[in-house]
Parts: structure tokens; sequence; C-alpha cells
């Protein structure tokens, strides 16, 4: 869907809904340009890019990790090595019922 369209169809749409379409056509371009990234392969800090990201445009928690591991790069998703278990763990003391509801509800990314 091009920006346009999705502001044809925001009309029809109440103001939040509206956000939403518009959140998910500008989310999707951002992760296009992420995922074509190769600026840190260019600076020599990485042999490859392999830029790991999720989540929806209504997530309203995000989470940052620093430089994804070797399972996050093969996997191609956030906190899915050792991490993930002391971080599920947390956030599920913090109130999520389990890790299936934090990967719906926060978008998760990492930097190098």
């Amino acid at each position: 869907m091009t920006a346009a369209t999705a502001r044809r169809r925001s009309s029809l749409l109440t103001p939040i809904q509206t956000r939403i379409v518009v959140g998910c056509v500008s989310l999707a371009r951002l992760h296009r340009e992420i995922l074509g990234c190769t600026r840190c392969v260019e600076a020599g800090y990485l042999p490859r890019a392999a830029p790991v990201l999720s989540g929806y445009p209504d997530n309203r928690i995000m989470l940052i990790g620093q430089a994804p591991g070797a399972v996050e790069a093969v996997r191609r998703l956030p906190f899915q090595g050792r991490s993930r278990n002391v971080l599920m763990g947390w956030l599920i003391r913090a109130g999520f019922s389990s890790e299936a509801q934090v990967r719906r509800q926060v978008y998760m990314t990492s930097i190098t």
C-alpha cells in the first residue's frame, strides 16, 4: 500500500485508525531501509549486514538491544540467544503473560 492509498483510506477511519494505517506504511518503509542498510559493513564494523527487528505499528513499547548476537543474526529476530531467557523472565515478572504476548506487544530491535 502506498502512502497516497493509505491517506485515501484514512478518510473513512477514526483518527486512531488513521494513525495506525499511516504508521503501517511508514514502518514498512523504515523496515525496507533498515534491511537494505550496509553502513556498518562499509565502515568495517561488521563482515555482513544482518539487521534484526520485529514489531507492529501499534506497539506502544519499544525495546532496543545492543549488538545482536550470532543467533539473532541467523534467525533475523531480536533476543533469540542467551539473553532471551533472562529478558523474557523479567518481562513476565513485570506483567506480561507469555513470551508470545511480549513479542506481539513490544517492538524489538537492536543496534550495532
